[in-house]
C-alpha cells in the first residue's frame, strides 16, 4: 500500500487529507500550526501528525507527499521530496518561475519522474517502488474524485 503525506492543511489541503483518508492511504499530516495539527489529530486519530516536513522526508514508511502549501514554497518542497526519493503531488502551480519548473525532473534520482502538468502536478521518483504505486499515480485524478 502507498503510504502518503499531506503537507499542508489550509484551505485546500484540509480537502486532499480527507479524500487520502478516505482511499486509506493517508499516513501523515504535516502542518506548522501545532492548533491545526491538534485539530486534525482528533478528527483523524489512526493518522500520524508531524510539524517538521525534513520529518517526514526522512521517514521511510512514508513513500509519497501531497503538497498543498502556500505556492512559494512548492518547488523548493517538492525538489527536496524528490531528492528524498519520495513521490510528490504538488497543488498548482508548480513553481512560480518558468525555469524552476522545466529544471524538476533533473533533480530527481533516475529514473526521470513522469510530469504532468495539465491541470495538478504529479512527479515520482520511481525508485524501488511497485507497480502498485506507479499504478496509483497514474491514476490519482481518477481516485480522489476532485476534478
Amino acid at each position: 500500500m502507498t503510504n502518503i503525506s499531506v503537507i499542508g492543511t489550509g484551505y485546500w489541503g484540509k480537502n486532499l487529507v480527507r479524500n487520502f483518508n478516505e482511499l486509506g492511504v493517508l499516513h501523515t499530516i504535516c502542518d506548522s500550526n501545532p492548533s491545526t495539527l491538534n485539530s486534525f489529530q482528533k478528527q483523524y486519530p489512526k493518522v500520524e501528525v508531524q510539524r517538521l516536513f525534513q520529518n517526514v522526508l526522512q521517514n521511510p514508511d512514508i513513500d509519497a507527499v501531497v503538497i498543498a502549501t502556500p505556492a512559494e514554497t512548492h518547488f523548493k518542497m517538492a525538489k527536496m521530496a524528490l531528492l528524498a526519493n519520495k513521490h510528490v503531488f504538488v497543488e498548482k502551480p508548480l513553481a512560480l518561475f518558468v525555469n524552476e519548473a522545466r529544471g524538476t525532473p533533473a533533480v530527481s534520482p533516475e529514473p526521470r519522474p513522469e510530469v504532468d502538468d495539465r491541470t495538478h502536478t504529479s512527479l515520482s521518483s520511481c525508485n524501488n517502488k511497485t507497480e502498485r504505486d506507479s499504478k496509483f499515480w497514474r491514476t490519482w485524478k481518477d481516485q480522489l474524485h476532485l476534478f
